[in-house]
């Protein structure tokens, strides 16, 4: 059975792996990212290649697309108290419920042979051409 939004936003918090079903449509989405957004508040994004994520033995929160499991994403938590100022690592970002979403439905979207590197998805331009 797929799991619930709120199953899934625990598991990703908690540091394991989870296979989104191809079936989920925008709303179930949605609701994924609301509950990661209201479990875990605010977050912060990376995003690795998937080799450079299995090279990480795994220890670290990964959501593999059914679409294109060479893309994960690695949902790191954000540091407690106030958001740090200056610049922010490498393909990190804090994000809102809409820029989040609106990740998340591209990478579902996007051509499953363009692989997405954590400078490019860190990139403006990324979110404008991606999809």
């Amino acid at each position: 059975a797929p799991y619930t939004a709120p199953e899934v936003a625990a598991a990703l918090i908690q540091g394991r792996t989870c296979c989104v079903q191809p079936t989920y449509d925008s709303f179930s989405l949605g609701c994924i990212v609301l509950e990661l957004l209201l479990q875990h508040s605010p977050l912060y994004v990376k995003w690795r290649t998937f080799c450079e994520a299995d090279g990480a033995g795994g220890e670290e929160a990964y959501f593999r697309w059914l679409s294109d499991p060479t893309t994960p994403i690695e949902l790191v938590p954000a540091p407690s108290g106030p958001l740090p100022s200056g610049p922010l690592p490498p393909g990190a970002a804090p994000l809102s419920y809409e820029l989040l979403y609106d990740r998340l439905r591209r990478l579902l979207h996007k051509d499953p042979k363009k692989r997405l590197s954590c400078s490019t998805l860190a990139s403006d331009e990324a979110l404008t051409t991606a999809g």
